[in-house]
C-alpha cells in the first residue's frame, strides 16, 4: 500500500483552496505537494482547507480568533504544533492548550504526523458530537 502525503492526510483535494497561515516557508514540500489545481492563498471564509501553525499558546491566542471568527462550516481546519519531541520547546500538545478553541465551540476530531517536529489536530464546530462526547465524558477525539 502506498504511503500518503501529508496533503492526502490533511483531506486536501483537487482544486481546494488552502490557507497556510503561519506556515514554514517550504509548505509546499512540507505537504508533500499539492493535488491538481489546489492552491494555497490567504485566508478567507470562503477557503477549503485552513491550516494554521503555532508554535506556542501565545501564538494560538493571538491567531486563533481571527480564523475562528470566520472559519465557514464546511472549511476542513488544522492546527499544526510542535511535537515535543521535534526540539522546540512547547506547551502545546494534543491533549493541553486548546481551550481558547474549545471555549469557541471546536473540538478536536483527528491528528497527524507532518514530519519531525509538527503535528496537527483537526478542529471541528459540531455541536452534536460536543453533546455526545459530553454525554460519555469524553474530551478528546
Amino acid at each position: 500500500m502506498a504511503t500518503r502525503t501529508v496533503a492526502q492526510k490533511l483531506q486536501i483535494r483537487v482544486g481546494h483552496r488552502v490557507a497556510a497561515i503561519n506556515a514554514p516557508s517550504d509548505y509546499r514540500t512540507l505537504v508533500g505537494g499539492l493535488p491538481e489545481g489546489a492552491t494555497v492563498g490567504p485566508f478567507s471564509p470562503s477557503i477549503d482547507v485552513v491550516h494554521l501553525f503555532v508554535r506556542d499558546r501565545a501564538e494560538l491566542a493571538d491567531q486563533a480568533p481571527r480564523v475562528l471568527a470566520d472559519v465557514g462550516s464546511d472549511t476542513v481546519l488544522w492546527i499544526s504544533y510542535p511535537k515535543r519531541s521535534g526540539g522546540t520547546p512547547t506547551y502545546i500538545s494534543r491533549d493541553v492548550g486548546w481551550e481558547i478553541l474549545r471555549g469557541a465551540g471546536f473540538d478536536p476530531v483527528s491528528q497527524v504526523a507532518i514530519d519531525d517536529t509538527w503535528s496537527a489536530l483537526r478542529f471541528r464546530r459540531d455541536p452534536a458530537l460536543r453533546a455526545a462526547r459530553a454525554e460519555r465524558g469524553a474530551k478528546g477525539y
